[in-house]
């Protein structure tokens, strides 16, 4: 017998029995850009099975609707903040920045990652303010960086040291990157004391296609 449905990870198919030996399957997966797909085998036999290596076994793919591809004349920009209040710790953190101001292509996720539409050079900008509550030392302080496809790309893009007494911290950062379609970048901050940052302007992350 041989069962489809859909699941989150998309059409899953179930073999029982041993006459059955060649398995076609189709369907319709929604997929943004950058979003991946492939074939994904699993038997729970005792004895191992041998797959064919011939054209019985292949995998189609055929994009059959969806938007127009991104002109290169289209502007491309995103701008996310801080719903509330955060507070961190001596580490490195990443802001939940999920509270859009605008999103052209609906490339930025609700963690704050930015989704490259379509290649080209990104003006990335972004800040980090705290809420006025703790002490800085003059030798310690918070800084912003970026991080690509999930490893650093810049550590230190700004930094803000304190003046030994409770007051306002701000750094504001700002860089160019090019990105292909499906890359990723986010903003990442580091810290030597703990502090709440500040849910008003001083803190977000946008970015803007300004270049092929």
């Amino acid at each position: 017998t041989t069962s489809v449905r859909r699941s989150r990870e998309g059409l899953r198919v179930t073999v029982a029995g041993d006459r059955l030996k060649d398995i076609s399957v189709k369907g319709l997966v929604y997929l943004n850009a950058g979003e991946n797909l492939r074939v994904k085998a699993l038997h729970q036999e005792a004895t191992n099975r041998t797959i064919s290596n011939n054209l019985g076994t292949y995998f189609n793919l055929e994009r059959v609707t969806g938007p127009s591809a991104i002109a290169a004349s289209e502007t491309v920009r995103a701008r996310v903040v801080m719903s509330a209040n955060q507070s961190f710790g001596v580490s490195v953190f990443y802001p939940n920045l999920n509270q859009k101001t605008y999103d052209s292509h609906n490339a930025m996720s609700a963690s704050g990652v930015f989704t490259a539409p379509i290649s080209g050079v990104y003006s990335v900008k972004m800040s980090l303010g705290s809420d006025g509550t703790a002490t800085f030392p003059t030798t310690q302080g918070f800084d912003i960086g970026i991080e690509k496809n999930g490893t650093t790309l810049i550590s230190q893009l700004g930094i803000s040291y304190g003046n030994g007494s409770t007051n306002i911290n701000q750094v504001i950062g700002s860089d160019s990157i090019y990105l292909n379609a499906g890359e990723t970048i986010r903003m990442r901050c580091s810290s030597g004391v703990a502090f709440t940052a500040s849910a008003s302007f001083r803190t977000f992350f946008a970015v803007e296609r300004v270049g092929n």
